[in-house]
């Protein structure tokens, strides 16, 4: 999820220069149209939802700093939807995607899409997205320790800089 958060950041800094010639345009919008691309990032922002609730649920914050958690989560929430929305990224995914693949091999994606293993795929990608995000806030949540660790010592050698 991270990561495809990071790619959209990546996709959107980019000058919006047209690579999709009209051919190209056509089959990106039937590839996505198959994947659903629109519910993979409705479902991407529900999943960084959950996970922000999930990180309160293991900071134990008291009564009255959950309502200032759930303030920020809603504020999140309306930044995701208002910045992240297909409407909005749409066109930098087809540039990014027309600059990487070729027509021939969009088309080669729908004829995959529309088979039943890519259907079947299609239709499992929320779910192993799902089941990858917990294993991403698992990985990140054990490195916690290990960053804050590295941010004191960070600390402490500037500290003893100034000293000098």
């Amino acid at each position: 999820m991270k990561k495809l958060l990071l790619s959209l950041v990546f996709i959107l800094s980019f000058p919006a220069n047209s690579y999709a010639d009209s051919g190209v345009r056509d089959s990106l919008e039937r590839m996505f149209e198959l994947t659903d691309m629109q519910a993979m990032i409705d479902s991407s922002h529900a999943q960084i939802n959950q996970m922000f609730s999930q990180m309160a649920k293991e900071q134990n914050i008291s009564d009255e700093q959950k309502v200032i958690f759930e303030k920020h989560r809603k504020k999140l929430q309306r930044m995701l939807v208002e910045s992240l929305s297909w409407d909005k990224i749409k066109e930098p995914i087809i540039e990014a995607y027309s600059q990487v693949y070729t027509k021939a091999e969009i088309d080669e994606l729908i004829v995959f899409y529309e088979s039943p293993l890519g259907q079947k795929m299609i239709k499992k990608m929320p779910e192993l997205m799902q089941v990858s995000m917990q294993v991403m806030q698992e990985t990140s949540m054990s490195l916690i320790p290990q960053m804050q660790a590295l941010q004191e010592e960070f600390q402490r050698e500037l500290r003893e800089q100034e000293e000098i």
